[in-house]
């Protein structure tokens, strides 16, 4: 059962992250053209409700397996493992803000307007900013993923408090240079 729980948990990451990092880098270029078409929009909320089914498939599986792996297990972390549903759970959070918040005003600015005005292009930093938010979420889930296994927690191991402070600060990072980007590239 442990191992059931276990591949389905990688497995969900593996989905989950990748169609993440698609939806969020596709939802960022596609302020670039001033228009979202009606294609885009039906892949960016496909892969949205993708990589929202898997966070959520994959937190249940996650918690279901680290309550097994706690009666089994002699050196449970119980930071590593507290760490990432936090960060599993923001993850989880970052992509429903996408999908709820973010997309629909994306759409119906563009009705209005018949194209994303320049307003929209030029201030889109709470979008990029959950978007990059989220990408920095996936990529502590895997992580944190490769340090469950026995054989990495021997030889480094990481307690809550510096996960957390890692997490908070890369996605802080990770925001701020993403906007970044899109003054330099996105906004002309």
């Amino acid at each position: 059962m442990e191992f059931l729980l276990l591949s389905l948990e990688q497995v969900c990451i593996a989905l989950g992250a990748g169609s993440a990092f698609i939806f969020s880098s596709f939802f960022i270029l596609s302020v670039k053209d001033h228009i979202v078409k009606p294609h885009e929009y039906v892949m960016l909320k496909s892969l949205s409700l993708f990589s929202l089914v898997s966070a959520s498939i994959g937190i249940v599986a996650f918690v279901l397996n680290s309550a097994i792996y706690l009666e089994s297990a002699l050196d449970f972390r119980i930071g590593l493992i507290s760490a990432k549903l936090i960060i599993f759970s923001l993850a989880l959070v970052s992509e429903m803000t996408l999908r709820k918040i973010h997309l629909p005003n994306l759409m119906r600015h563009q009705k209005t307007y018949f194209h994303l005005s320049d307003s929209m292009v030029h201030h889109p930093d709470p979008l990029i900013a959950t978007a990059s938010f989220s990408m920095i979420s996936w990529i502590f889930i895997i992580f944190l993923s490769t340090f469950e296994f026995r054989q990495m927690t021997q030889y480094v191991s990481f307690s809550f408090v510096e996960i957390i402070l890692a997490y908070i600060v890369s996605a802080f990072v990770l925001s701020k240079i993403a906007i970044a980007f899109k003054e330099k590239t996105l906004v002309k």
